[in-house]
């Protein structure tokens, strides 16, 4: 080609300047592809993962059973009956249904109550259900009052301990506070202090007059949890309760048909972002395609000025790359931004989606998949647009009088 004409990335970045290239429009349609595809895939992912973890394996809620006493009987679940469960086939874990009020002292007024911590259902953002003495797990904000101020510091409290047998009086004391997850989830219900089973025996021997010990070893609770190792294990464990004379009722059954409207909901988001995404899709071949038909004049002048079919090849590959490739990639990452709020928003709060630096692998990876997938359908695109465009005589092109080569 002559020295004095442009190179190819020359001519491409004139093309730039000069306003007659095609990569500002392909950017502006990738941007918004790039957003609307990435907003609605991480969604589609962190739910769909969560729904999966949910439904299966000894971390699923709906591997739970709620043993409870039966009103008949005046013999509770004491730490005899909660070994002999823990060693059932399929038993993963035990854990009893125990709580107890606890209030806020001093100056900040609130109440909430304490839970004993089950290891299968962690609050969103806590990792570690080992509670030790007097450590606490509570809601970022209690009735107003915000929690995170004390996290690994002494909150202190107030309990009632009986002096009587219908009197009782607030006994002062502390929590170490561990860690805090939003308020709005309710897998123990609202305000829900999560503890560890002394702490939690310990302030419901005070309001009942009992001593700690005598809870488990003698007088038994009411209630327990257990869960299963996987859901073919349930029936066999409680028709081994049952046969004890507890009431068993499965978690499975309780939720009814929540389990599958929650496995439906990552599956009318993917419904969705696959029709948006053949629809933006198909809007990119459309306009890469008009631009090349656009421009033939300029790539038949070209060609009479030494540009050989390969040249074109690379002019046609750099208007991609620095069209779409650049809008998905700006696109995909303020659609992933809106795809994490949107999970937040729109999740049902019986399930825990992974937020914050947890759900940041797959997010990156799909953000990189949107790019690539973008990038790669408008390079086969333009290749095959330039073949055919190329096959006419260039002169022709200039002309304005070639025929477009067209599939039948």
């Amino acid at each position: 080609m002559p020295d004095a004409f442009p190179t190819v990335t020359g001519w491409w970045l004139l093309s730039l300047r000069r306003g007659f290239s095609s990569a500002r429009q392909l950017f502006l349609i990738a941007l918004i592809a790039g957003i609307l595809i990435t907003a609605l895939g991480v969604p589609i992912v962190l739910v769909s993962s969560a729904v999966a973890a949910q439904q299966a394996g000894a971390g699923s809620q709906l591997n739970t059973l709620k043993v409870d006493v039966p009103a008949t009987q005046t013999a509770g679940i004491n730490a005899e009956v909660l070994d002999w469960m823990a060693q059932l086939p399929g038993v993963s874990g035990v854990v009893i249904d125990l709580s107890a009020a606890i209030y806020g002292d001093g100056d900040e007024a609130w109440d909430a109550s304490v839970h004993v911590i089950r290891p299968w259902l962690l609050p969103p953002g806590i990792t570690d259900h080992r509670l030790e003495a007097d450590q606490v797990i509570v809601p970022d904000h209690i009735d107003g009052v915000a929690m995170a101020p004390y996290v690994g510091k002494t909150l202190p409290i107030s309990y009632v301990r009986a002096t009587g047998e219908s009197t009782g009086e607030q006994q002062a004391g502390t929590v170490e506070v561990v860690g805090t997850y939003p308020a709005g989830w309710s897998g123990y219900g609202q305000k829900a202090v999560l503890a560890g089973q002394d702490l939690v025996v310990k302030l419901y021997a005070a309001r009942y007059a009992q001593n700690p010990v005598e809870v488990l070893e003698q007088a038994g609770v009411s209630g327990a949890w257990v869960q299963a190792e996987d859901e073919t294990q349930l029936d066999g464990i409680i028709s081994a309760i049952q046969e004890k004379g507890f009431d068993v009722v499965a978690e499975r059954d309780r939720l009814g048909a929540l389990p599958g409207l929650l496995a439906v909901f990552p599956l009318f988001l993917t419904v969705v972002g696959v029709a948006m995404s053949l629809l933006l899709l198909n809007q990119i071949m459309h306009s890469i395609k008009v631009g090349l038909d656009w421009r033939a004049k300029e790539f038949g002048l070209l060609r009479m000025r030494g540009y050989r079919v390969a040249d074109i090849r690379r002019l046609v590959t750099l208007e991609i790359i620095s069209g779409v490739s650049l809008g998905a990639l700006v696109g995909a990452a303020i659609g992933a931004a809106a795809g994490l709020w949107l999970t937040g928003a729109l999740t049902p709060k019986e399930l825990v989606v992974p937020t914050g630096w947890a759900a940041m692998p797959a997010v990156f990876v799909l953000l990189g998949l949107t790019v690539l997938s973008i990038s790669a359908l408008a390079l086969v695109i333009g290749a095959v647009a330039v073949q055919r465009l190329l096959r006419q005589d260039p002169f022709l092109l200039v002309m304005g009088t070639a025929k477009r080569a067209r599939r039948r």
